[in-house]
């Protein structure tokens, strides 16, 4: 509803990356994959095509998780899980959403936030993806193109990228100084 089928797929996927990459790692055992898939798919919020629900000056990653707490609040009322989502799976949440592309800081958090910083990062290389927490690709080919073939990339390549990119530049400025964008 709020983002193009580009953000869309791109969101999902990366919430599918997430769960088959915590299959393959110990370290992601006991994590709480409601957590990471939730935050995956709303991770990109902060590129709604509704610019009524971003901010002047935050960088996307905040919003987005802005957007995603909001949400996830609205909903506690209909969530059979409503007790479980507490202030700290919010919280949880918010750092998984807003600390996304901090690479060099994401391995050192909490499970969730690692995790889903994977998952996200495995939709840009797919099948390729070893982030040096595996000597082996996390992904392998068969899985890749099954994810795919469901959610296919819809723009999301180069010049989609540049595009969304661009258009932050053009509309929030101030917000990409410090960051890839």
């Amino acid at each position: 509803q709020h983002c193009s089928p580009l953000v869309h797929n791109h969101a999902v996927r990366s919430a599918y990356w997430a769960l088959i990459i915590a299959k393959k790692l110990p370290q992601f055992a006991n994590t709480d994959l409601e957590l990471v898939t939730l935050s995956c798919i709303l991770h990109d919020m902060g590129w709604a095509s509704t610019k009524e629900l971003l901010s002047a000056h935050k960088r996307f990653e905040v919003d987005g998780a802005n957007i995603a707490r909001d949400f996830i609040r609205s909903k506690l009322g209909s969530l059979t899980t409503a007790d479980d989502w507490n202030e700290r799976r919010l919280q949880q949440s918010w750092y998984a959403i807003a600390l996304h592309t901090s690479f060099n800081i994401v391995p050192e958090a909490e499970p969730e936030v690692a995790l889903t910083s994977l998952g996200i990062g495995a939709d840009f290389y797919g099948p390729k993806f070893s982030p040096g927490v595996s000597k082996e690709s996390l992904i392998t080919v068969e899985e890749y193109h099954a994810v795919m073939k469901l959610f296919p990339r819809a723009g999301f390549d180069y010049n989609g990228f540049k595009g969304v990119m661009c258009a932050l530049c053009r509309e929030k400025p101030e917000t990409t100084y410090d960051n890839f964008v």
